[in-house]
């Protein structure tokens, strides 16, 4: 929440700067063009689920697990902007394919909230809509605070090795096995683009607005029903223009 309220307070302040430059007769800068890049993201994806165990004793039947993934993804992507104007406002239109080799996995549905995965891949691919205002930090820096709606594709893999022994080794989770996520999510964008004459430096923070998930786990036989996500990502990405 912190993270998301910095970003649209210098959403905010970059668009006051711009109307104060309009005033004073500074045209703003082209943006337009295509770009391709690569960003390292930091995620979180959380998924909730409903799993009903009949094998276990009347009263302890209904059980609402929760996954916790921390994620350091690298994602290339290709842009093309300018696809049409909105008054001051550009759009642009950007996809992307995702990878990630590193990251556990906890659970947040047990007393302890222990390691259930110490690792495993994740990837997919997304795209986005941006709708930017572009404007000027100072005569030689061009920035483009920008908000995004866009669709993402997750497959999110866990291996099984590292699991807490006190609760999550219970054999009846099956943790041990290793399992995958597969996660649809409809987010939003916070960022910012620089312009650095023959790149982009961007600055962007993703959080899921709704979407949903199934899973391949399967506790005791019987696969969890998915009842939500969760996505937060803050992400870093360097850009070169066509």
């Amino acid at each position: 929440m912190k993270i998301l309220m910095t970003t649209v307070m210098a959403a905010m302040m970059l668009t006051s700067f711009a109307g104060t430059a309009m005033a004073q007769g500074n045209p703003a800068p082209r943006y337009e063009g295509s770009v391709i890049g690569a960003s390292f993201g930091f995620y979180t994806l959380t998924t909730w689920w409903y799993w009903y165990n009949s094998t276990a004793s009347p009263g302890s039947r209904e059980h609402y697990p929760i996954h916790v993934y921390s994620r350091k993804v690298i994602s290339t992507y290709f842009e093309k902007r300018a696809l049409f104007n909105l008054g001051k406002f550009s759009t642009a239109a950007r996809g992307e394919l995702l990878i990630s080799l590193m990251g556990g996995s906890k659970e947040d549905w047990l007393p302890l909230g222990e390691t259930i995965s110490d690792g495993g891949m994740t990837y997919g691919f997304g795209g986005l809509m941006k709708f930017a205002y572009p404007t000027k930090l100072s005569e030689n820096l061009p920035v483009a605070p920008y908000a995004g709606l866009g669709v993402l594709y997750l497959i999110v893999n866990s291996n099984g090795e590292g699991v807490g022994q006190q609760f999550a080794g219970d054999s009846d989770y099956d943790y041990a096995s290793g399992w995958a996520d597969f996660m649809f999510s409809v987010p939003m964008s916070l960022g910012v683009d620089f312009d650095l004459s023959k790149y982009v430096l961007t600055f962007e923070y993703r959080f899921n607005l709704f979407g949903s998930a199934s899973t391949d786990w399967e506790p005791v036989g019987y696969a969890p029903d998915g009842t939500d996500i969760g996505v937060d990502a803050l992400i870093f990405a360097v850009s070169l223009k066509l």
